[in-house]
């Protein structure tokens, strides 16, 4: 419902509960918009049997009392007149994996492209801003390969790796998610009539987010529309990456990079970690998935067949390969 829909970016954009938080509150009332407009003393007497803390919901009504909910509404406007879905918990293409996987899913996601290869199990492909021609050139290969054998490959757009993996994909007319750390739109007092460009980070991969929807894949982010790609949402995306996804193989990055952030929430969740055979140990961007090696917390490979056929040993522990590829 529309109305409901303000009520999700609200929160989303306030950001003081998180959405199990949101989900606890929801059991004492009815909807999203009740909850939102529920009076303080209220808040505290539910929150106390919730186990929400005290301050945090001084916190929310004093941001609520200042906040403008004509802004969600603009943006609402702006995100269908741009072709953006705005993704809520209750949405039947809101990603599952995310809800059942992370402690803090994301309240609201908004996605450009296909939204229905959310719910696919896809290969993270992950990696340093700053590689080697030998990372560039596997990173490619493995995403081409992968895509090739049927598999999404889920990215972050960044500069090296990240876009060296979408490329591969691209390479096959495949399908790639890119998961970005920014407001897919400007903010809507920015924009006129409604009407505003798609923001990329970084800009000139703006191209390539083109050839991604044409070849259905999907841009999201969990970012309201106007907001930078500062370093803690850069780092809060990876969490996402690795929620979507069945593997995640560390390219090249040092020990402490988005990359390893990434691979560090996905060893939580308990997922397969590929590292690929350093070319040279003693490089920097080798550091990071040597060590991944040498702890055992990954397998070392050096091509995309050795992934799929890891997978394929480990099918009757996880899902059948066929679930994988969806057929």
């Amino acid at each position: 419902m529309m109305q409901d829909l303000l009520y999700w970016i609200a929160f989303n954009k306030i950001s003081v509960f998180n959405l199990h938080e949101i989900h606890k509150l929801l059991n004492v009332t009815s909807s999203i918009s009740k909850l939102w407009k529920m009076a303080l003393d209220e808040l505290k007497e539910n929150g106390i049997h919730l186990h929400i803390k005290e301050q945090k919901i001084t916190n929310f009504v004093k941001k609520r009392e200042n906040f403008d909910l004509s802004i969600c509404s603009n943006e609402v406007t702006l995100a269908t007149k741009n072709k953006i879905e705005v993704l809520t918990p209750p949405s039947s293409n809101y990603p599952k994996e995310i809800l059942n996987l992370l402690s803090d899913p994301p309240i609201v996601l908004y996605a450009y492209g296909n939204t229905s290869i959310l719910s696919n199990n896809s290969i993270a492909i992950v990696g340093t801003r700053n590689p080697s021609y030998y990372g560039i050139k596997n990173a490619r290969d493995i995403a081409r390969d992968l895509s090739n054998n049927g598999f999404i490959i889920i990215s972050g757009l960044a500069r090296g790796i990240d876009f060296a993996a979408h490329l591969g994909v691209l390479d096959t007319q495949g399908k790639t998610i890119a998961v970005l750390a920014n407001g897919l739109l400007p903010h809507p007092k920015e924009t006129k009539k409604f009407e505003g460009d798609l923001v990329i980070y970084p800009n000139e991969h703006k191209e390539v987010v083109n050839d991604i929807i044409y070849n259905g894949g999907t841009i999201i982010s969990e970012s309201p529309f106007g907001s930078r790609p500062r370093s803690f949402r850069l780092l809060a995306r990876n969490r996402i990456v690795a929620a979507l996804s069945i593997a995640s193989i560390a390219i090249e990055g040092s020990k402490r990079t988005g990359t390893s952030n990434e691979i560090k929430h996905a060893l939580k969740m308990k997922k397969q970690i590929f590292a690929l055979k350093p070319q040279d140990i003693l490089r920097s961007s080798a550091i990071f998935p040597q060590l991944l090696i040498e702890r055992g917390e990954a397998i070392a490979i050096s091509s995309a067949d050795e992934i799929i056929n890891s997978l394929h040993q480990k099918q009757s522990n996880v899902k059948t390969i066929d679930s994988y590829l969806n057929v």
